[in-house]
């Protein structure tokens, strides 16, 4: 179950260059989900950031693995630590 996580990671990581991607498996859901969190998305708003990474998951990743994501919150650094901190 790991290497579903590896390949999203990866792919995000190869499309978001100095982002950071916090993802997880979860068991309940044999799911992959987390955060990307890159300076990039700053001038970007939400709907944006989501349609830029899920279309560069669909084309980086088969099908199966792209049903196999839950959800991926889109975030700047700014914003990541903000809310890490409350």
């Amino acid at each position: 179950m790991a290497r579903i996580v590896e390949k999203v990671t990866e792919a995000v990581q190869a499309a978001f260059p100095e982002g950071d991607a916090f993802l997880e498996y979860r068991k309940g859901s044999r799911k992959v989900a987390g955060y990307l969190v890159w300076q990039g998305f700053d001038s970007l708003d939400h709907l944006e950031r989501q349609k830029k990474m899920w279309e560069i998951l669909r084309n980086r990743l088969a099908p199966v693995d792209t049903a196999r994501i839950s959800f991926i919150f889109t975030y700047t650094p700014r914003e990541y630590h903000a809310m890490m901190d409350h």
